[in-house]
């Protein structure tokens, strides 16, 4: 009898609100085993960790003894996002696969560097955007890339999120040092999903502009909290990004897509690559929502990991989050915030 392949081991970096759910999801899913954790406060994480993953867990608070002695298969990086390009290309390196929260990194340069650590270390990579793997989000992506809409050549992305002093991150998330911008901060989501429905491609050019709130829940904000972002994709297509942090309102992340063969705004669609409907008649998609991702756990990424472990076992990237559309998507993401800066569009390259 042939002997069962031993558990991957896991190792969590940063234990805030999105590394205590990577802990906790690593924890619930067979074929894995979750062996150390890093923190680089331990003294304001230390009790929490023992408290997640139990008394024996593993607690570095040195980065490179975290990856030497922990012998990990997997790395989550959900540290601070401007650590994570240091943890993300040391991980890679060191020959664990990554799973990264995103932003993945805070600087082109830094992009570079993952791509090269990871192109070079041949390891699986994924910027964690699971919400893009189940639910309504998937179905409308799945839906264009069917050919449901036909070319799509506008989409529309709007991501509200009031991010002030009730939310836990608003200590680092204000802050120009690790919130970085609107887009960089909390946009990257909405960026995502608006290449996503372009059919995954870089666009040709993007210009933006910036604005904020004269709320004083938001006035210790290091950048302007709300940023809008025209992409101008070949052919004349076109998409719009916007991302609000200084929303007064409920967490909202909507969309709309529109092809030569139909439509989507959010869970209502229409296609004429479908028999029997009308084109004046919404039909509806019968699919699980994103709901209130300001309370997360460690179930919303559950499927998500799932999806990467399979990912490693056929040694083939995670379409739509794997480094290639992660990469695409930051390119994007500071090309529009060089635009907000200078207040003229700015042309990407294709590298």
């Amino acid at each position: 009898m042939a002997e069962a392949a031993r558990p991957l081991k896991v190792a969590v970096a940063g234990f805030g609100m999105a590394g205590s759910c990577h802990a906790e999801a690593w924890r619930d899913l067979d074929g894995v085993e979750l062996v150390a954790t890093y923190s680089d406060c331990l003294e304001r994480d230390e009790d929490a960790i023992r408290a997640a993953c139990g008394p024996d867990i593993r607690i570095f608070a040195d980065y490179d003894r975290f990856l030497g002695e922990s012998g990990a298969d997997i790395v989550s990086v959900a540290t601070l996002p401007d650590r994570h390009c240091e943890h993300i290309v040391k991980a890679a390196r060191s020959g664990s696969h990554v799973v990264a929260e995103k932003p993945i990194c805070t600087t082109a340069e830094d992009l570079e560097a993952i791509r090269e650590a990871v192109e070079q270390a041949g390891v699986r990579f994924t910027a964690c955007f699971q919400e893009f793997h189940y639910g309504q989000f998937l179905a409308a992506i799945d839906m264009i890339e069917q050919g449901m809409l036909g070319r799509v050549h506008l989409a529309e992305v709007e991501y509200y999120n009031g991010m002030g002093p009730w939310v836990q991150q608003y200590w680092w998330t204000r802050t120009a040092r690790h919130g970085v911008s609107s887009m960089v901060n909390c946009g990257c989501h909405g960026m995502m999903l608006a290449m996503l429905l372009m059919g995954d491609e870089l666009p040709e050019e993007v210009m933006a502009m910036e604005a904020r709130s004269a709320a004083a829940d938001f006035a210790a904000f290091e950048f302007a909290p709300t940023q809008i972002n025209l992409l101008r994709f070949a052919g004349g297509r076109i998409a719009k990004v916007s991302s609000c942090l200084d929303a007064i309102q409920p967490y909202a992340f909507t969309f709309k897509a529109v092809g030569a063969e139909g439509s989507l705004d959010q869970e209502r669609f229409t296609s004429r690559r479908i028999a029997g409907l009308e084109r004046t008649l919404w039909s509806t998609l019968g699919a699980r929502g994103l709901g209130d991702a300001t309370v997360i756990g460690g179930h919303m990424y559950l499927d998500f990991f799932k999806l990467f472990l399979a990912s490693i076992a056929t040694g083939k990237d995670l379409p739509r989050t794997g480094l290639a559309p992660a990469y695409r998507m930051h390119k994007t993401l500071f090309a529009a915030d060089e635009a907000a800066r200078i207040g003229r569009p700015v042309k990407l390259a294709k590298s």
